[in-house]
């Protein structure tokens, strides 16, 4: 064979080897886990398992004696009417309006004041010393407003409130019974 032969051979041997290498899909190791979010419950359940966590007071002393002092009156005064306290508003207050209703969601209020048949009747907000910081001006008012809506009592609670702010409780609570 000639030299000239084989040269050609082997370059289209080399040619039919990169024209079929071309068209093969290598292995090329991809990064595919992606960024974990609180928003797929997988996720959510996997933060939780490798966190710590530890039980933390429900109420600070100073909420903690107005729900007892709350507490007290309602069954000295009224006691077919309830009080818990730290209570999502998305648990007594619903909307049509998926915005509205997420705006009030994840918003507590302080205190909220039940009838015998489960239905909100007061909620009570206890502005205490620390109350005013951030935004709490203007979530104030979404909460605010949103139990207006729904017929619910709002109730503002100073740090120094008197025996005559829980009276008003109970003018209220006269009118509904």
């Amino acid at each position: 064979m000639k030299m000239e032969t084989l040269l050609v051979i082997v370059l289209f041997a080399i040619l039919i080897y990169l024209l079929i290498a071309r068209g093969k899909k290598r292995y090329r190791p991809t990064n595919t886990s992606k960024a974990r979010s609180v928003s797929n419950i997988a996720d959510q359940l996997y933060f939780v398992e490798t966190a710590s966590f530890e039980k933390r007071n429900l109420m600070n002393k100073k909420e903690y004696y107005l729900f007892r002092n709350i507490e007290a009156y309602l069954q000295k005064n009224h006691p077919t009417f309830r009080v818990f306290p730290q209570v999502s508003m998305g648990e007594f207050l619903s909307s049509k309006s998926d915005n509205a209703y997420s705006s009030i969601n994840s918003k507590r209020v302080d205190f909220i004041i039940i009838s015998k048949f489960g239905q909100p009747c007061i909620a009570i907000e206890y502005q205490g010393t620390g109350h005013y910081q951030n935004n709490a001006i203007s979530r104030d008012a979404v909460k605010k407003e949103a139990c207006r809506k729904a017929g619910i009592r709002y109730i503002e609670f100073e740090a120094s409130y008197r025996d005559e702010d829980m009276a008003s409780i109970g003018r209220y609570l006269s009118q509904l019974q």
